[in-house]
Formats: C-alpha cells, sequence, structure tokens
C-alpha cells in the first residue's frame, strides 16, 4: 500500500524479497498509516509487513522481524532507531519486558518521551 508517487520505491522494495506474496494497494490521499491499512484492508487477513520506503534500514531487518514473528507471541513487531538529537516523528514508549506501550507522534522537542523512534517496518502477525 502506499501514494501513488512512492509506488516505484515499494516495487524496488518487494523485488529484493524472496519467496513472499505481494499484493499493492494504493492510497489516495496522504490520510497516515492507519488510512492506508484501510485502503489495503481487502488483503490484510494474513501476516503483513508494512513499509515505508522513506525509512532508510537494512535490509537484514526484515529477517529479524521475520524470525521474531515465527513465535507469535504478539501481534505486532516493530524495530526502534535509538536518536541522540530530536527527531520529528514517532517515539516509542516500551515497557520493561521490551512491549511497545505507546507510540507519541511528533512530539514538541524537549517532551521526547524516548530516545526511541518508530521505523516503519512493522510486522502484523494478526492485522485484524
Amino acid at each position: 500500500m502506499g501514494k501513488p508517487q512512492n509506488t516505484s520505491k515499494i516495487r524496488e522494495v518487494i523485488n529484493n524479497i524472496s519467496d513472499i506474496k505481494v499484493e499493492t494497494a494504493i492510497q489516495e490521499k496522504p490520510l497516515g498509516i492507519a488510512n492506508a491499512l484501510e485502503s489495503a484492508s481487502q488483503f490484510l487477513d494474513d501476516e503483513i509487513i508494512v513499509v515505508n520506503p522513506n525509512d532508510v534500514f537494512e535490509g537484514s531487518v526484515y529477517s529479524i522481524l521475520l524470525e521474531a514473528g515465527k513465535d507469535k507471541q504478539a501481534t505486532a513487531y516493530l524495530p526502534g532507531y535509538e536518536v541522540s538529537d530530536y527527531f520529528p516523528g514517532g517515539y516509542l514508549v516500551v515497557g520493561k519486558g521490551g512491549e511497545l506501550v505507546n507510540i507519541v507522534e511528533k512530539p514538541e522537542r524537549g517532551k521526547e518521551p524516548s530516545n526511541l523512534v518508530n521505523i516503519l517496518i512493522h510486522l502484523h502477525t494478526d492485522p485484524k
């Protein structure tokens, strides 16, 4: 799923992953990730990986997420990136056991709840 202008980036990412089935849906208006998932709801009946092609990460993140998701102890898995300076994005609030408690979107500078930011490559083992 994605915006029309990101279609080529999305295809580039999925062409580098073997042994998966890929369906795409286009989000016509930039109304956020939740709306993007709604745009693709017809395809969301099994394990999915949600990727923002503008986020840069190592290809090994896919393997790490898929390995973590094999145990199916959670319905979603997502990595964080540790920052030392303010980043205008989603900050992760993580519990003592490493579980995600909350995502705080674009907090004011100095009011960041952690030093971990959301990188949009999420594995959802049960997207419903």
